[in-house]
C-alpha cells in the first residue's frame, strides 16, 4: 500500500532526478553542520538555513515550509496524545528527509517536488491509519490553514490522504 502511494506521488509531482546542469548549493560553511543538526532535531529553523544553502526563490519557498512546520507544532495540543506523537514523528521524518540531502547540489525543479512527495511518504510511514480515526477533523483543519504554493499541491495531498483514510 505505502509503496504504491509513494510511486503515485512521485509521478503526480513530476519528480525529476537532478542532472549535472542547473544544480544549486552554495559553498559549505561551518554553520552547515549546525543547520543539519537543527533538521535532525526537528527544529523549524532548519528551513531558514536550508534556503540559504539552496536559494531557489519561489520555486521552493522555505517560508512556507517553515510556516507549515511551526503550524504543526503550534497546533499540536488540539490533537489526542496519539495524534501529537504522530505529528512529531511525521514532522521529524519530513525534516530529516531534507537534512539528508542538505550537502548535495540539487536542481530547483527537484526541490520543488520534494515537499509534497516527502510529506505523503512521512505521513503514511509514521502511522497515518492509527492517527486519523480520532484526529481527522483537527488534521483537515490544520492542513486547510497551511499556506501552499499553489492549490494543485493542496488538492493532490488532500485527495491522496482521503483515499488512504478510506483504506484504514
Amino acid at each position: 500500500m505505502k509503496v504504491g502511494v509513494a510511486a503515485l506521488v512521485l509521478l503526480m509531482a513530476g519528480f525529476t532526478w537532478a542532472s549535472p546542469k542547473s544544480r544549486v548549493g552554495k559553498d559549505i560553511s561551518s554553520d552547515d553542520d549546525r543547520c543539519v543538526e537543527k533538521g535532525n532535531a526537528g527544529d523549524c529553523e532548519f528551513w531558514r538555513c536550508f534556503e540559504e544553502r539552496h536559494p531557489c526563490g519561489r520555486q521552493f519557498d522555505m517560508q512556507i515550509a517553515c510556516h507549515k512546520c511551526e503550524a504543526f507544532y503550534h497546533n499540536i495540543s488540539n490533537f489526542t496524545e496519539q495524534g501529537q506523537t504522530f505529528l512529531r514523528r511525521s514532522m521529524l521524518c519530513f525534516l530529516n528527509s531534507f537534512s539528508r540531502i542538505y550537502y548535495q547540489n540539487i536542481e530547483c525543479a527537484t526541490l520543488r517536488t520534494m515537499p509534497l512527495q516527502n510529506s505523503i511518504i512521512c505521513i503514511l510511514r509514521e502511522g497515518f491509519c492509527d492517527f486519523i480515526n480520532d484526529n481527522l477533523e483537527e488534521f483537515l483543519m490544520l492542513l486547510q490553514n497551511i499556506e501552499y504554493p499553489d492549490h494543485k499541491t493542496f488538492t493532490i495531498m488532500s485527495n491522496i490522504l482521503k483515499e488512504e483514510a478510506q483504506k484504514c
